[in-house]
């Protein structure tokens, strides 16, 4: 897995090994829009950011999941921060991505760190987790992921 937190860290890592991305490996986009205005204030780094579109169409027939962007940084932190084991299911962290198998390596990850995957669908659907999107900075559970998801797509 090669886990990306920031656009211009895409643009670096292809200067550096191009789109040579062995077929094997699988790249969780955990990139966030708002790293973009952000950067507006230094035009030099901001300049070196890729779009959504520009960096996935760089890495054509790639591995990609949409993850983690969505869920605050300081969900993890406490997760790290618990001393009991858990079972995951107190955070649920949404992805999304077209690859079924690559998926599964990322949920995999996901587990070993002490949170649930939980799937959305196809990479179209990866919105939700944007920025100003329905899903974008919640921490919830698993069930409480359900609820929302069913509520997305008038199940709920």
């Amino acid at each position: 897995l090669v886990l990306v937190g920031s656009r211009v860290a895409i643009a670096d890592m292809l200067d550096r090994v191009g789109v040579a991305v062995h077929d094997d490996v699988v790249i969780v986009d955990a990139t966030t829009l708002d790293t973009l205005e952000a950067l507006e204030e230094q035009p030099a780094i901001a300049e070196r950011a890729l779009s959504d579109d520009e960096w996935t169409t760089l890495l054509p027939g790639r591995r990609i999941v949409r993850a983690f962007a969505s869920v605050p940084a300081e969900a993890f932190v406490a997760i790290v921060a618990q001393e009991a084991p858990r079972d995951g299911s107190d955070l649920a962290v949404p992805l999304a991505g077209d690859d079924v198998d690559a998926k599964g390596k990322v949920s995999g990850f996901m587990r070993q760190i002490g949170v649930e995957p939980f799937d959305l669908g196809p990479s179209a659907v990866s919105y939700v987790m944007e920025v100003g999107g329905p899903l974008w900075g919640t921490a919830v559970s698993e069930l409480e992921l359900q609820e929302m998801v069913g509520w997305l797509s008038g199940d709920g």
